[in-house]
């Protein structure tokens, strides 16, 4: 999906066209459930945070500014969901010294980018990956599985190209590192598949349902017509406060500055105990009745029509 169509779904479900949200689900929903699995590392509890990214960036969907691609927007609250999630639970990270760290060439370090089918040496990898923190899980699925660009990861990260650059580099020297004997993993670059990429897709846990859009849609939609309830009730609201606003003035400028006699005009009722404040009291509450019923009509022709 390129910006301009991006662009002119956005522009159509701000306008309340909710169907077209049909297309980021068809488009994201896949690689979005890539990115929160690796990190969280369950296939359950990434199914529940995928939906409610999507429900997060409907939800906000005005906040949407362009100042990204719509795409790295999604990225960047499912990211910051997957985070959340994380701190929820007591994951185990690894943590190797920084001289271990600096002690790998930089040569092995790109060793794990070369193809291989050493089935010893995927295990441990992803058991490496296991214990990478957040950020560095990110990092290598958006950049090796997702292939997305520098630019776009420091975007959905907020890192600057550069540092994402170093941080890629870190991680790889620390997936050399075997963790359990602190020494640097040995290599073959004879095979077909990048070792890294290899490992990430062995490690993701089971995938979205086939129906996922599907009832995601229907979550959705839902969510649209609570919007549109809740809209119309603030309007209802608003018009109701501002009706009642200058009724209150009317009365209050009728009696106490125009002083309107209303005894004069309803000589049948004794008002002889009855000070000004108490007659506007009960004039602003027959007047707020009838109000709402003429409201009460309203909205009950306006639903019968549509």
């Amino acid at each position: 999906m390129v910006q301009n169509d991006e662009t002119q779904y956005i522009a159509r479900i701000l306008d309340g066209d909710t169907e077209c949200f049909s297309a980021f689900l068809d488009r994201y929903s896949r690689p979005l459930y890539v990115l929160i699995v690796q990190i969280v590392g369950c296939s359950e509890d990434a199914e529940e945070l995928v939906q409610d990214v999507f429900l997060k960036a409907f939800r906000c969907r005005g906040s949407y500014r362009g100042e990204c691609r719509f795409s790295t927007w999604l990225y960047r609250i499912a990211y910051t969901t997957a985070v959340s999630a994380t701190r929820k639970k007591k994951q185990e990270f690894l943590y190797i010294e920084e001289n271990t760290i600096n002690n790998v060439p930089d040569e092995k370090a790109d060793d794990i980018l070369y193809p291989t089918d050493d089935e010893e040496r995927t295990a441990r990898l992803i058991q490496a990956i296991d214990l990478l923190n957040v950020e560095e899980k990110a990092l290598i699925t958006l950049f090796y599985y997702e292939e997305k660009s520098i630019e776009e990861i420091g975007e959905v990260l907020k890192l600057s190209p550069g540092n994402v650059k170093v941080k890629l580099h870190r991680t790889r020297k620390n997936l050399c590192i075997d963790e359990r004997k602190g020494v640097m993993m040995e290599t073959n670059k004879k095979h077909t598949e990048n070792a890294l990429k290899q490992a990430l897709r062995r490690r993701q846990p089971g995938r979205l349902p086939s129906n996922f859009n599907y009832r995601m849609m229907e979550q959705i939609r839902l969510e649209a017509e609570k919007q549109q309830k809740r809209k119309e009730r603030v309007m209802l609201c608003g018009m109701i406060a501002g009706i009642l606003l200058l009724l209150g003035v009317g009365v209050y400028t009728l009696v106490f500055k125009l002083e309107f006699n209303f005894k004069e005009y309803l000589s049948g009722m004794d008002f002889s105990h009855a000070d000004s404040s108490l007659l506007a009291f009960y004039s602003y509450i027959a007047t707020l009745v009838l109000l709402l019923l003429g409201l009460d009509y309203w909205l009950r022709k306006k639903k019968f029509h549509s």
